[in-house]
């Protein structure tokens, strides 16, 4: 039986900071938001949505080992399940304040969210099906989302945003999974890192956000804001060189491919871009 204290460390409410630079992304582009919506979808994604699925997760999964956000977790109980479930129903409720898209985007998150950890479809099996889901899922489908509730689309005139969006998640996501290994082959979940091994998954994160700054750069240079991408490319020099040493590292000494140091990778990269983001909404603000 989970105590109150159990409960709210399964929630990993920490780890929705790591999910937010595409949410600020999606913001930062729209010229006037609806600050009420925005400020709605906010806590519905960071305080309710991933929240909740975490909790989820962590049911499904009874993890022994570290997970995103936690280096030893407890064991989540049925009190971890029943909150996830009022979580998400309170999410679909209160998005229907933004609108009826939202409300139906919110619930296909939820649906997704739900399919890649469920023992009876746990499309967490399938190492590319799963990989697309959370790239697709937590990138460009947030973007759309927030643009949706912010700016009711009439800002999403460049495509290139939204694949970039899904693209930084492309990068980001197998480094949570590279010290893994072990446990997903023990559970039977076949992820991208653990088929690519660790040499290969800082391979496709290398190649992920490489495309991922091309896109970047096409993004700014089409809305006229090409110091925008100067000043992206400043905010990710922390964390560009960091991966980069320890891309150097960790292919010489696989164990430096571990818990620690994901989460300063994770950590760095979240802060770098949050920061850059809500740089671009002061912009905004103030021009």
């Amino acid at each position: 039986m989970n105590t109150f204290k159990d409960v709210i460390i399964l929630l990993r409410l920490p780890f929705s900071l790591l999910l937010m630079p595409v949410f600020l992304f999606a913001v930062s582009q729209c010229n006037h938001p609806n600050w009420w919506n925005v400020f709605l979808l906010f806590i519905i994604l960071h305080l309710l949505v991933y929240p909740s699925s975490n909790a989820y997760n962590s049911y499904i999964d009874q993890d022994e080992g570290s997970i995103g956000g936690l280096k030893s977790p407890p064991k989540a109980g049925k009190a971890v399940y029943h909150l996830s479930l009022c979580m998400d129903v309170s999410a679909v409720v209160v998005s229907l304040l933004i609108n009826y898209k939202a409300a139906l985007l919110i619930t296909g998150y939820i649906l997704a969210s739900r399919a890649y950890s469920s023992r009876m479809t746990r499309l967490k099996k399938y190492a590319i099906v799963s990989y697309l889901v959370v790239v697709v899922f937590q990138g460009g489908y947030i973007f759309i989302l927030t643009q949706l509730a912010a700016d009711n689309l009439r800002m999403i005139t460049n495509s290139f945003a939204i694949y970039a969006s899904s693209f930084l998640i492309a990068g980001i996501y197998p480094l949570t999974q590279v010290y893994q290994h072990e446990a997903d082959r023990k559970s039977g979940d076949h992820t991208i890192s653990l088929r690519l091994g660790v040499k290969g998954t800082f391979t496709l994160s290398t190649v992920m956000f490489s495309i991922a700054g091309v896109l970047m750069l096409m993004h700014f240079y089409n809305t006229g804001h090409l110091f925008h991408f100067y000043l992206y490319l400043m905010f990710l020099a922390p964390t560009a060189a960091f991966f980069m040493w320890w891309r150097k590292h960790a292919l010489k000494y696989p164990g430096l491919a571990n818990f620690k140091n994901t989460m300063v990778m994770n950590v760095l990269a979240a802060l770098s871009m949050n920061c850059f983001f809500l740089l671009l909404i002061y912009f905004n603000l103030v021009q």
